[in-house]
């Protein structure tokens, strides 16, 4: 039985809301997907998201979530790289995307959600190994990358899913009778993630469609909450709000906020556990890696800006540019493999831009996000950029939080021994007064 849904104060039971995702299962199976097949959904917040992914998940599908922010070209894209089957999408998002919609593929819009919902059968097919999240990543400098999971053998489903659910439990917090707020984008995959298990295991899932600080916690004292996820930035923003505010609303009922995506800076997260207590733990993660390590808010108020111990079985090697073992206190490139989450291939190789040989994207030091994008370019010989131009190339092409903020150009970029971009030799100056690394 799912957990109790509410959303915009309305609340959906969970018989109501299993019945819908059958429903919306049913429909999806009546436009052809099936097990191994990819549903795409471009949504903002809302139940039918949630509805979307679970009915995938019970036909044995991908679902492939959608930045709302995409315009035509990247959304495009991976609709046609992902081979869906399907879209479930707002009508005022298809706008925006109208040009890169692939002629003759299957539309659900949710203007006509409940209409369409109630007029199929509810899913009764065989149980089929349940379908999981194919997120795109990166797409900064090029395409993005669709990660498809490959299937383990099959005498070792099970236990790869256990191993996978323990994984996922300790990082986001996940429990029966937990009692979740959720204002994270659903379009990531952490809170895609988040919100799908919390349904599945939890009593209470609040989802709110976007992030209001002093609504958070009303609603915390509210529902007597136990559980969240939320971002360094959310963090900020409730840091903002004024101390008679802060201090008018009861949050003891907090066990555990769960954090991925970006890096808290050390400053901010000492001064939510002073104020919320020792509930917050932090994971590092990437989309074809799954969660690799977890700090909880003991280790980061002694071991400031730590990114935290290995989750399960996870491997971390720290290497030099030559593929040698690095001793502690040296700087090099992460190496990680989890093996709680199966392995992966991409569907496909990435590209530039037009006049520009190569270029390095990384983070830089921002006061409200924690960081934010500089780009540094190389351009093809003979060829001149201003930095507006390319940001103004990029901004009719994909979403604006992709859109760097600082764009410089090299004669050559540095390059280790390997040909690698020497992306440390870029950054570290951004970073070299800021009172913190990464």
């Amino acid at each position: 039985m799912s957990a109790t849904l509410r959303y915009r104060d309305r609340e959906i039971a969970p018989q109501e809301f299993d019945d819908a995702a059958r429903r919306v299962a049913g429909g999806l199976a009546r436009l052809g997907i099936g097990e191994g097949d990819v549903l795409c959904i471009m949504l903002r917040n809302v139940p039918a998201f949630l509805e979307s992914m679970r009915a995938a998940r019970m036909l044995g599908a991908f679902y492939c979530t959608i930045n709302w922010h995409y315009r035509s070209e990247e959304a495009g894209w991976i609709l046609r790289d992902s081979g869906a089957k399907a879209l479930v999408i707002d009508p005022a998002l298809h706008a925006q995307i109208a040009q890169g919609v692939p002629a003759g593929l299957p539309i659900v819009y949710t203007c006509d959600w409940e209409r369409w919902r109630g007029a199929q059968p509810a899913w009764q097919g065989a149980e089929r190994r349940p379908g999981t999240l194919m997120p795109y990543t990166s797409g900064t400098t090029g395409r993005a990358k669709g990660v498809r999971r490959l299937a383990p053998p099959a005498a070792q489903a099970q236990a790869a899913t256990a191993l996978l659910q323990q994984n996922v439990a300790q990082v986001l917090g996940i429990e029966p009778g937990m009692r979740a707020i959720l204002p994270a984008p659903l379009y990531h995959s952490a809170p895609a993630g988040y919100g799908l298990q919390a349904t599945l295991n939890g009593e209470l899932l609040v989802l709110e469609d976007r992030f209001d600080a002093e609504r958070t916690l009303a609603l915390i004292e509210r529902h007597r909450l136990t559980h969240a996820y939320l971002v360094p930035t959310m963090y900020v923003r409730l840091l903002r709000l004024h101390p008679e505010v802060k201090g008018k609303y009861d949050l003891s009922s907090m066990r555990f906020v769960a954090s991925t995506g970006s890096p808290c800076p050390a400053e901010v997260k000492r001064a939510m556990i002073e104020w919320w207590g020792p509930v917050f733990y932090e994971s590092y993660a990437a989309s074809e890696l799954g969660y690799v390590t977890l700090v909880s808010s003991q280790e980061a108020l002694r071991k400031p800006g730590a990114a935290g111990r290995p989750v399960g079985q996870a491997s971390i090697r720290i290497l030099d540019a030559d593929g040698l073992e690095l001793p502690r206190g040296k700087v090099g490139l992460i190496y990680c493999r989890q093996p709680a989450f199966p392995d992966f291939i991409y569907n496909n190789a990435e590209a530039l831009m037009p006049g520009v040989r190569d270029c390095a994207v990384f983070g830089i030091p921002d006061e409200e996000f924690g960081e934010a994008l500089a780009a540094a370019v190389q351009t093809d010989p003979g060829i001149e950029l201003q930095a507006e131009a390319v940001r103004d190339y990029l901004a009719a092409r994909i979403a604006g939080y992709k859109v760097p903020k600082v764009v410089a150009f090299h004669g050559e970029l540095p390059r280790e021994d390997s040909g690698k971009i020497f992306k440390r030799r870029l950054r570290d100056p951004y970073w070299e007064n800021s009172g913190r690394r990464i």
